[in-house]
């Protein structure tokens, strides 16, 4: 039929059930794959500024069960569950909402920190998984960040990393993250 297939896929993710989750742009939605069945079992999302509709959806990332997707022409963070379930939302007023700028999120699950670029600010923004800003993991280097886009982490040498494609210089840059906190003392 006239909607089937991808029109403008921009990004994906895979999750702890081992299922990828697509960003289809032109369509407005969020496709997720099983590879073992070879099918998308669920799609979701139409285009509009509501909850679970998207004007521009460009970054997605997948942590502590739940799906964040940067949907940048509308401004904001939306999160769904694992099947594709509303959640919750929240505002990056920094964003242009304009369709040059194409920010990237990612997920540290040992920090429970989602990193969101802003290629326009030369930013890159944290927060928790409820939305709130973490302003001590913030990243504003202006003399590195240059058109911030995709990012991903990584270990190397026993030490983490948020690597940063850097789009206004052609370059990939790494941050040392910090490391996660020590785990609860049992009583």
């Amino acid at each position: 039929g006239a909607d089937t297939g991808f029109y403008g896929p921009r990004d994906l993710t895979i999750g702890p059930n081992k299922h990828i989750y697509i960003i289809d742009q032109g369509r407005a939605r969020i496709a997720e794959f099983d590879p073992e069945i070879k099918q998308y079992p669920r799609v979701w999302g139409t285009k509009g500024l509501g909850e679970g509709q998207f004007e521009g959806p460009t970054g997605i990332a997948v942590g502590d069960n739940f799906v964040f997707v940067a949907d940048q022409v509308s401004g904001r963070i939306e999160v769904f569950d694992l099947t594709g379930q509303f959640v919750k939302q929240w505002e990056v007023p920094i964003w242009t909402k304009g369709v040059d700028e194409t920010p990237d999120v990612v997920f540290d699950e040992k920090t429970k920190t989602l990193y969101v670029s802003s290629g326009k600010a030369n930013v890159i923004l944290a927060f928790d998984v409820d939305g709130n800003p973490k302003t001590e993991l913030e990243l504003r280097d202006a003399e590195k960040l240059s058109e911030p886009g995709a990012m991903a982490i990584g270990e190397a040498n026993k030490q983490r990393w948020l690597y940063v494609v850097n789009r206004g210089t052609s370059t990939l840059l790494r941050f040392e993250l910090p490391a996660p906190p020590p785990p609860a003392k049992k009583k």
